[in-house]
């Protein structure tokens, strides 16, 4: 176990949360994360500008002027430092997981965590109210709304029962077969055209969501469900399965329906 990349560890031990920074700092272009996206450094910094030109103007369209947009800056920044003080960082982290799942003590580590699971929590708030500025309609006001109840929702899965679920993931072998299916996991986000540009952009419907986004959020999972199923342990499909009825349970989606999706 300690020959695992500790980034790695942290990947998986809080994957959900990791999809909540990609709802909220990917959904908008101010994330520096989107200049990452390929080598093409040049072509990337002119797609960061006019996402930043784009999403300047829908700003602008929705509160009157560019204080909302200047504001997002500074509560982005805020978010980045609330989650740090927290969390610290990947390595020192993630050196404590391993630490703790190397000698027994791995319980009482997630306990730790999960007991600040409402200030995590808290450290988003700034962030989606100054975004709810930037919409244009009630729609997209509602789709910012949800996100902050995902987020919730998300953290209570990760942490339930003071993070059994995360522990039964790593002390049963499931951290082993996620890591090795990164690259599959994340082509099964890649392939959902709706939910990839959603976290890529603020074009078209970026902000709303749609029946499209309905039916590739069961169509990721089916996808993700799959890939895991030759893993010696179930922990990984178990906790996966938890994950997606915790996002499942606040989006605005008929998934009784779900039949009628694919």
């Amino acid at each position: 176990m300690g020959d695992y990349n500790t980034k790695k560890i942290v990947f998986v031990i809080l994957s959900a949360l990791i999809t909540i920074q990609l709802v909220t700092c990917k959904a908008t272009p101010l994330s520096e994360d989107l200049l990452e996206v390929n080598n093409n450094q040049d072509q990337e910094q002119a797609q960061f500008s006019e996402q930043q030109k784009r999403f300047k103007e829908k700003c602008v369209r929705a509160y009157g002027n560019e204080d909302a947009f200047s504001d997002m800056q500074e509560v982005r920044l805020y978010l980045s430092e609330c989650v740090s003080d927290i969390f610290y960082n990947a390595s020192v982290l993630g050196n404590e997981l391993i630490t703790a799942y190397e000698n027994g003590s791995l319980k009482q580590v997630l306990i730790k965590y999960c007991d600040m699971k409402e200030d995590f929590v808290r450290c988003f708030s700034p962030f989606m109210k100054n975004l709810e500025k930037c919409m244009e309609n009630e729609d997209e006001i509602k789709f910012v709304r949800v996100g902050m109840r995902f987020i919730k929702s998300v953290t209570g899965h990760v942490c339930y029962h003071n993070g059994q679920r995360t522990r039964d993931l790593i002390e049963n072998g499931g951290f082993q077969c996620i890591d090795e299916k990164t690259t599959d996991v994340l082509g099964c986000f890649h392939s959902t055209k709706s939910l990839k540009t959603m976290f890529q952009s603020v074009y078209d419907n970026a902000f709303v969501f749609e029946e499209q986004k309905c039916m590739d959020v069961i169509n990721y999972e089916k996808c993700v469900i799959d890939k895991l199923k030759d893993c010696n342990s179930t922990s990984a499909i178990d906790f996966h399965n938890n994950l997606f009825k915790a996002i499942k349970r606040v989006l605005p989606c008929d998934f009784s329906k779900s039949s009628n999706l694919m």
